[in-house]
């Protein structure tokens, strides 16, 4: 069920959309796909979930979505709500955007926890 909203809103689930609407339901979206990957990882590595029924998603794709947006934006209640608090989330130095950025920050070994 994953995989098939996965392909069919996949632009929704890699770009940022400017209004709050759009916003809202591709930030929802984001955050189910990132919790159903974990829980498929989980699941398999405690062999609670057949391996014959673990189907990864597109690990392409899930490196490629933006992280989850900070909890103020989430819990906005109105489009002005939200647009205060997407001035507040941009960010004055560079950070990772996506987990494929965080990875590769890890890897390096430049990854800053405390601005997480």
């Amino acid at each position: 069920m994953t995989r098939g909203l996965c392909k069919l809103y996949q632009n929704a689930l890699v770009r940022n959309e400017a209004g709050w609407p759009e916003w809202k339901f591709a930030e929802s979206l984001r955050r189910n796909v990132f919790f159903v990957h974990i829980i498929n990882i989980l699941a398999a590595e405690a062999r609670k979930l057949h391996r014959d029924y673990f189907e990864p998603l597109n690990d392409a794709m899930i490196l490629q979505m933006p992280l989850p947006a900070p909890e103020y934006m989430w819990r906005a209640c109105s489009d002005e709500e939200w647009s205060v608090a997407s001035e507040y989330a941009r960010p004055t130095s560079p950070t990772p955007c996506t987990l494929q950025e965080l990875l590769d920050l890890n890897l390096a070994g430049s990854l800053d926890v405390a601005s997480l």
